[in-house]
């Protein structure tokens, strides 16, 4: 197979306003010989928390590795979103051992950067930026994302690795229910995707795709609509919650922050204090900025999208009246029904991503938002950890 660059991830940004959709096209429109895209219509969307308007598989031809005596092809499974194209993952039509997974992902990836997109008249019109993730990555072969990351630990007295999954136990009337325990934050990007896919539908399917200038939404229609109502509302509720979620779990314990308030007395807030008391977006662009050593994520173009997601999540969660009276008022609903709600929703996930992007490593960050590195901490010895953390 020859030495190769060892570049497993890829996400591919335009340049210049050019079109992602078109790129993303072309690469199943030029295949070279022996090469082949699959349209991936029944793909079961549970690798990423990303949104996907598309997914295409390209498959290789079939190359021969003469160590291992077997012939194999690799697929490389292509998401494209809003602004990026990503490499979700490579698969391969045969089961490859464990010690030469980065040596064959490397050489796809190669192949598919040779080969396909450095042959594409459209190349030089993208930033394309290749990572080293593989087995080195949290998601690798992880049955599902919305796990906790495990924790890593190198044992000095045997000289071994050991990975820990965190566990649990729960008493459900007379038995014990043992399980590991999953990513607070993953769970709920979950419901948000999730109801995030079925109310897009509905709603294509009640307002988008019909012709006609004035539309009656009765009979039928009418139960449509109630669902989409359902699901979107879900969808505002657990993106923001993903984002609170996160914003909490990166402020150490013994934070402490410094504000003045109205009448100019200065206050000392604690970690409880700020989790309670303060709204998330001020925690995402006073405490955050500190803690992560980030930009001011208030110039960033998704701001005012995720300050419109917070306003509609609170209108839900604290529902008025009209005039002080006991009918309670339907303005929500109408924000809801724009085409612009599924931007706003979309801004939870570009919060994320600017803080993940900052150190994917930070072990409360959800897998499936791009490679999940991970540190090894080193110890005396595994006996003495595990018992202080049974203690």
């Amino acid at each position: 197979m020859g030495k190769h660059n060892l570049y497993t991830d890829l996400t591919i940004k335009p340049k210049n306003g050019s079109s992602l959709h078109k790129y993303f096209d072309s690469f199943k429109n030029n295949l070279p010989e022996k090469w082949h895209c699959i349209k991936e219509k029944n793909y079961v969307d549970s690798d990423t928390f990303k949104i996907l308007n598309d997914v295409i598989r390209i498959q290789t031809p079939w190359y021969t590795n003469q160590l291992l005596k077997t012939s194999f092809s690799g697929g490389l499974l292509l998401g494209l979103t809003d602004d990026s194209i990503f490499l979700i993952k490579i698969t391969f039509s045969v089961t490859i051992p464990e010690e030469f997974i980065m040596e064959h992902l490397g050489f796809i990836m190669e192949l598919f950067h040779s080969e396909i997109l450095k042959k594409n008249k459209n190349y030089i019109f993208f930033n394309h930026e290749f990572k080293l993730g593989g087995v080195a990555d949290e998601n690798w072969q992880r049955l599902d994302i919305r796990e906790a990351r495990f924790t890593r630990l190198n044992s000095k007295a045997d000289n071994r690795i050991y990975t820990l999954a965190k566990a649990n136990v729960a008493k459900v009337n007379d038995k014990k229910v043992f399980y590991t325990i999953p990513n607070n934050i993953a769970l709920s990007l979950s419901i948000m995707k999730k109801s995030y896919k079925r109310a897009y539908a509905l709603h294509k399917t009640l307002i988008l795709t019909r012709k006609e200038k004035k539309i009656d939404l009765k009979d039928n229609d009418k139960s449509l609509l109630y669902d989409f109502f359902e699901e979107i509302q879900a969808c505002i509720i657990f993106a923001y919650v993903a984002v609170e979620a996160f914003a909490n779990a990166a402020i150490p314990k013994e934070f402490k922050y410094t504000k003045t308030n109205e009448k100019g007395i200065e206050e000392i807030w604690n970690k409880e204090n700020i989790e309670r008391w303060m709204q998330t977006s001020e925690k995402l662009s006073k405490i955050l900025p500190d803690i992560l050593k980030s930009a001011d994520i208030k110039t960033e173009s998704f701001w005012p999208k995720f300050k419109e997601l917070e306003r509609v999540r609170n209108e839900i969660i604290h529902q008025k009246t009209l005039n002080n009276g006991p009918e309670l008022s339907q303005d929500i609903y109408v924000d809801m029904l724009k085409p612009t709600i599924f931007d706003t929703v979309k801004s939870s996930l570009k919060v994320i991503e600017f803080y993940y992007n900052l150190n994917n490593t930070l072990p409360y960050l959800p897998l499936g938002m791009g490679v999940a590195e991970y540190k090894i901490e080193p110890i005396e010895d595994i006996t003495t950890r595990l018992n202080n953390i049974v203690e």
